[in-house]
């Protein structure tokens, strides 16, 4: 490594590289902002817990419906995943088989149909529990906020258009 013998200089370059460092560091937490409060053992932030005057038998009775339905999609979902890694291995392959492709998208356009009826389903039967008041609130914010990222756009899939 050089030695400057201008101490002018060093400090500079030294100072420039202190800088890189801490912006660095800085990025890496992230933005300030709401946080969340703190959350009872078993309590989740999902849609339930946001429906106004919610009793404790409609909580019960939405909560074993939410089990059963996830317990009849999960076969399909993982069958669904097995069907994307086959796509994978078909769409990579030096000859690509059409024929094999299209018939596997059908295969997973099925799937993702069933799963979402059984979804369809289950918010039926939830907004069946609900008073008039509840299934009005449940109508006008059900769907929102999926997923982990709750609407915004996933990295690597371009702008969201909103």
């Amino acid at each position: 490594m050089k030695i400057y013998k201008n101490k002018k200089t060093g400090f500079a370059i030294l100072l420039v590289i202190a800088m890189m460092f801490s912006s660095v560091a800085l990025s890496a937490q992230g933005k300030p902002g709401k946080t969340r409060p703190a959350v009872k053992a078993g309590q989740s932030y999902g849609m339930m817990n946001r429906i106004p005057d919610l009793t404790d038998a409609q909580r019960e009775q939405i909560k074993k419906l939410r089990t059963a339905m996830l317990k009849e999609i999960m076969p399909l979902q993982n069958k669904l995943g097995e069907k994307r890694a086959r796509l994978r291995t078909l769409s990579t392959a030096d000859k690509p088989d059409m024929t094999a492709i299209n018939k596997l998208i059908d295969e997973m356009a099925g799937l993702r149909a069933e799963i979402l009826k059984k979804r369809m389903k289950f918010v039926q039967d939830v907004r069946a529990l609900l008073t008039d008041e509840q299934r009005v609130f449940f109508d006008q914010h059900a769907g929102k906020g999926k997923g982990r990222m709750h609407g915004k756009p996933h990295p690597g899939y371009g702008k969201c258009k909103r």
